[in-house]
């Protein structure tokens, strides 16, 4: 079986989209073994829309901005252009979602709760937080994450695809503590 690997063609594996995701460097090789890991934690429906969160492929507005009659501003009434950080992050709906959370996770890790950490799951716990609750913050992180990407993106496509309007304590209910 080894000597069949080695003869196997090895392809280089292409580099992320991230520039749209709004990131600066590459997540660490490593980053994705635990996001698979993690990932038996959750329905795969939610794992499903991380997957395409994190590689760049759900289909938001900034790539019909071209078309004239598609809808590429953000649904929100932000008045900017939808892109994932934007969406998921920036957007006054995101953040009001967030900021129930945020606070009560950011007390057990040292790096700052932000886009490109709790997307890619750059996160460092303190010491304390660490040996106290282990792999069992990172879980609880993990699914909060995860929930909430997929309660702004299933409001979006409420508002987008059946004609609702923006109700961000709808989307807070669904996620109370």
């Amino acid at each position: 079986m080894a000597r069949i690997r080695k003869g196997l063609l090895k392809c280089v594996v292409p580099a992320l989209p991230l520039d749209r995701l709004g990131v600066e460097g590459a997540p660490s090789d490593d980053m994705w073994s635990r996001d698979i890991k993690m990932g038996k934690h959750l329905l795969p429906v939610y794992a499903d829309l991380l997957y395409r969160l994190q590689h760049n492929a759900l289909f938001l507005g900034y790539r019909f901005k071209h078309r004239d009659e598609s809808q590429a501003q953000c649904h929100h009434g932000c008045g900017v252009l939808e892109t994932a950080p934007h969406l998921f992050w920036y957007c006054t709906a995101a953040l009001q979602v967030w900021s129930m959370w945020l606070p009560a996770f950011q007390v057990f890790f040292e790096t700052k709760l932000e886009w490109e950490s709790i997307l890619f799951f750059k996160l460092k716990p303190t010491p304390v937080a660490k040996k106290e609750y282990g792999y069992c913050l990172f879980v609880m992180l993990h699914i909060v994450r995860a929930v909430i990407f997929r309660c702004l993106w299933m409001h979006r496509n409420d508002l987008r695809f059946h004609g609702m309007r923006p109700n961000v304590i709808d989307s807070k209910l669904r996620l109370l503590p």
